[in-house]
Order: C-alpha cells, then structure tokens, then sequence
C-alpha cells in the first residue's frame, strides 16, 4: 500500500468540497493497519457514503442526507460522518465527533463487525468479491448474500481502488 497513491486517488475520486488527502490517507493506512484490501474497503465506503466530502465530515447535511428523518416534526439526521454509521453502543462515546481519524477508526470496526457477521457463508478461499460484498451487505443492514441497487457499483469502485493503491 502506497500512501502517495492513496492520497492521489482521494484527489482523482472528490471534488473540491474533499477532505484533507494526507489526513484521510493516514486515518486509513492506521484502520487498516497497512491491509490493501481493507483500506480499499474503507475507501470504497467512504467514496460512496460521502464522496469524500469535506462538508460531510463535519456533519453538515442536507435535508435528504445521512438517512433523515421527523421526529416530533423536527428533521434528525441518524447517520454521522463519512462513513455514514448510525449510532449504536460500540460507537456512542464517539459518534458525531468531528475527528476524521475518529471516524474512519469507528467505521473500521464497524465493518470489522460486518464481516464476522457474514465470515461464515462463504469458503476462505473465496475472490474477494464475496467477502466484501458480504462485509457490505451486512454494513448496509441487508441479509449477507442479498442482492441491491448500489451493490455493483460498490464492488467496482472497490477493486478500482484496490488496483491504484
């Protein structure tokens, strides 16, 4: 894993609302402890959750963003950060927090999570389209073989990434 490739790709991949390269590149070199097929994963995520964006990062939504809903008429937003993860017990300490290395950790261990949630359903010496398109049903509450809208997408952008960096 190459960090200046990381950094490139984050540059390719956004537009000019991104966040900080160098910043992201090292939160997820750190996540994934230097794993290339975790950090495309986490890449992955965060290419199509937020697009990179900067604004995102800082938790300022637009009314049809982070899974939005009325509660009491009042207009909530239930997911936080760049990886768009919605509070739970393993992430209350630090959910809404503004730290993009906080964020991308949280969302490491949150993926973590989905995949043992679906390691089971399929042999280890699977290509890695059927572990991380399981790990990303699973992330996205859907049954781990389950078929959606996006789920393609989400794979190519994966081993795009996986193939620059």
């Amino acid at each position: 894993m190459n960090h200046a490739a990381i950094v490139a790709l984050i540059i390719a991949m956004s537009g000019p609302d991104r966040v900080d390269p160098e910043q992201l590149a090292t939160a997820v070199e750190t996540a994934s402890n230097g794993n290339r097929d975790w950090a495309a994963l986490l890449l992955t995520v965060v290419a199509h959750e937020a697009s990179f964006s900067d604004r995102i990062r800082r938790n300022e939504f637009r009314d049809k963003e982070a899974d939005p809903a009325r509660v009491h008429g009042v207009l909530v937003h239930r997911a936080w950060g760049l990886l768009q993860e919605h509070r739970n017990l393993n992430n209350d300490s630090v959910w809404g927090s503004l730290d993009l290395g906080v964020q991308v950790a949280s969302g490491s261990r949150l993926l973590h999570r989905s995949y043992w949630t679906c390691a089971r359903g399929y042999p280890k010496n699977s290509p890695p389209s059927v572990w991380v398109s399981f790990t990303l049903n699973a992330y996205a509450g859907a049954r781990c073989s389950a078929q959606w809208q996006g789920l393609n997408d989400r794979l190519a952008t994966f081993n795009r990434i996986r193939a620059r960096i």
